[in-house]
């Protein structure tokens, strides 16, 4: 969108401004001819979408506000379906045929970064399954599902890797497997070498897509979603374009879910 978004507005020497540093990191790997600065601003209560001072045209793309109205009409609607991709784009005044695919690099520093600190983990990188089961904004800390699951890949000789940010919140009990504190680009860098990516359903999850990895991306129950408000913003973020050439996997557990089919579902994931 946003190669498409710099044509429609005649930019010639654009400036990206993230507020987060690993949408610095992204800019770097799909754009990496434009510049992109990093500047330390959790929100921006900015009211118009686009502006100008002097002879420099700003625009929020998606203003923060944009989620919180998003995120109002999806908590108020339960049964709301809309393409979220549409949503967005309609938003920036874009057509479907208007959009230019850019296709997500690995620079080769973050490359050759990334095999350093995962070498000192002994991680197998020629037959390994990664496993991303946490996420901001959804919850589902069913650990027996995750060792029963990471058991399965084991039992069929893959190496595991987990990506975790808080351990606290699982317990995998003895069971062996690899992780590290990689950097978002870093993270994708990796998932691409991995043989499969299981992951919940989170911001993560469409970055990843762009690996050209099978995906099996798991929906748990929507009360699992956690309860602020922006969360409800992420529920029907799923259905974005399919322009990638790995295969995608959608996995919804829902509520009451038995043990059997748990079961089912990983037999499904592993096959």
């Amino acid at each position: 969108m946003m190669a498409a978004y710099l044509k429609k507005n005649q930019s010639k020497s654009p400036l990206l401004v993230a507020t987060y540093k690993y949408h610095q990191e992204m800019a770097r790997m799909i754009w990496p001819d434009i510049p992109c600065i990093y500047i330390h601003y959790s929100k921006f209560y900015v009211k118009p979408q686009n502006f100008k001072i002097k002879n420099f045209r700003f625009f929020m793309i998606y203003a923060y506000s944009y989620f919180l109205n998003v995120a109002k009409i999806i908590k108020e609607n339960p049964n709301y379906s809309e393409n979220s991709f549409t949503s967005l784009t309609n938003y920036i005044g874009l057509k479907r045929e208007e959009l230019i695919v850019k296709k997500t690099e690995v620079p080769q520093d973050v490359e050759e970064s990334m095999l350093n600190n995962i070498k000192s983990t002994g991680l197998n990188l020629n037959n390994f399954i990664f496993i991303a089961p946490e996420a901001k904004t959804l919850k589902y800390y069913n650990n027996e599902f995750w060792k029963n699951l990471i058991n399965k890949f084991k039992s069929q000789g893959y190496d595991i890797f987990i990506n975790i940010c808080d351990k606290n919140l699982f317990d995998f009990g003895n069971i062996e497997y690899k992780t590290y504190d990689l950097s978002y680009s870093e993270c994708f860098a990796l998932a691409k070498h991995s043989k499969k990516i299981i992951t919940l359903r989170s911001g993560l999850t469409e970055f990843l897509l762009h690996t050209g990895v099978d995906m099996y991306i798991i929906f748990p129950p929507r009360e699992n979603l956690a309860k602020t408000e922006i969360s409800y913003k992420m529920h029907g973020l799923y259905n974005f374009p399919r322009d990638y050439t790995g295969k995608i996997n959608e996995i919804k557990i829902l509520p009451g879910c038995t043990n059997d089919d748990l079961q089912k579902i990983i037999e499904e994931i592993t096959n």
